[in-house]
């Protein structure tokens, strides 16, 4: 009995090895989907603009990175070559935030984007440069365009910003593209910007 056993035991241990030598290897992981970074993150990205009156250039002149966030500062290109701050934002996974405008430091991050997001999600925004010059409003997310302009067409998401400020009632609408950031821009004071070039930053 001893001596069947063990000859079964020399035919079925070749077969389990066969059996796990071709089994079939353990399916990869799926691809990480990449991150919607609403913004570009490299040093030397620069877009062209028009207003409408004439073409506004700004550069990525700076990338820090601070915890799950990158903090971008942009300049603008005058004559002459001299650079004026344009603007600070942080980017990341979950949105885009403006920190400065031109010279001015909010008191709190004031978020043009976030994501993920849907048509008709909406949240509280707020100016606030100083003590004493808070202005509430509210974002809103409206549809998704492909977006034709000078510097192309672009995948969008089309976000309304409406507050008040000094006893008026103000309303923005601005074009994000992902890895572009502002593609085109309306204001109810008649301001406009549209692009008509953007070159991506180096690695």
């Amino acid at each position: 009995m001893a001596h069947s056993v063990a000859g079964l035991m020399a035919l079925v241990l070749p077969i389990i090895a066969l059996c796990l030598s071709v089994a079939p290897a353990a399916p990869a992981p799926p691809d990480t989907p990449e991150a919607v970074l609403y913004f570009p993150t490299k040093v030397g990205g620069k877009w062209v603009y028009w207003d409408g009156t004439r073409e506004v250039t700004k550069l990525v002149s700076k990338v820090e990175k601070r915890d799950e966030e990158k903090v971008v500062t942009v300049v603008e290109l005058m004559a002459g070559g001299r650079k004026v701050p344009a603007e600070k934002v942080t980017v990341s996974e979950t949105g885009l935030s403006r920190v400065e405008l031109g010279m001015c430091k909010f008191e709190a991050p004031l978020r043009l984007v976030k994501v993920p997001h849907k048509p008709g999600d909406r949240w509280e925004i707020r100016t606030s440069y100083s003590p004493g010059t808070a202005e509430k409003g509210t974002a809103t997310v409206h549809e998704l365009e492909d977006l034709k302009v000078p510097a192309g067409t672009y995948k969008t998401v089309r976000m309304v910003y409406e507050f008040v400020h000094e006893g008026k009632p103000q309303r923005s609408t601005i074009w994000f593209a992902p890895g572009v950031g502002l593609v085109k821009l309306e204001d109810s004071d008649d301001t406009r910007q549209v692009l008509k070039s953007f070159t991506p930053g180096r690695e």
